[in-house]
């Protein structure tokens, strides 16, 4: 029968390197590149599995941002804009539950105007009218 040349098989079972023979040099082994040129996962190798492609987690835990993942740029983060064209609140946000929005006082401290506060405008001061109905009496209003 004479000579009996058998390729060396690979018995390593780690899916993370590639099997390779030299006839000069032997065996070797390489590392499987794993990237996946996505921003948004976290790219590692399983020696099991082989590679493996988890998705990133962008949340900040800021109720005042919008996160999001941008495959080349990785995590994103935009600012909320709180506005409830409101003109009787004062809008805000707060990083902890998001945007709120709270009533303005319209008071101005004045006993002789009315206030109140107008959605569109914004707070209003309508003086207050002193009509008792008697001719004998002249009506003003003394802040």
């Amino acid at each position: 029968m004479g000579c009996v040349y058998t390729p060396i098989e690979d018995t390593n079972e780690d899916k993370c390197v590639t099997f390779h023979c030299d006839s000069q040099t032997g065996i070797y082994y390489t590392p499987v590149e794993c990237d996946d040129y996505n921003a948004c996962t976290d790219d590692c190798c399983d020696s099991d599995e082989g590679c493996v492609h988890t998705s990133l987690d962008c949340d900040d835990y800021d109720a005042c941002t919008e996160d999001s993942c941008d495959t080349v740029n990785g995590c994103q983060y935009s600012n909320v804009y709180c506005n409830d064209y409101d003109a009787c609140t004062h809008d805000y946000c707060n990083s902890m539950e998001g945007c709120k929005y709270e009533q303005i006082s319209c008071d101005d401290e004045n006993e002789c105007t009315d206030d109140d506060c107008n959605t569109g405008s914004g707070c209003t001061h309508t003086p207050v009218i002193c009509e008792d109905g008697d001719a004998c009496t002249t009506e003003y209003c003394c802040p």
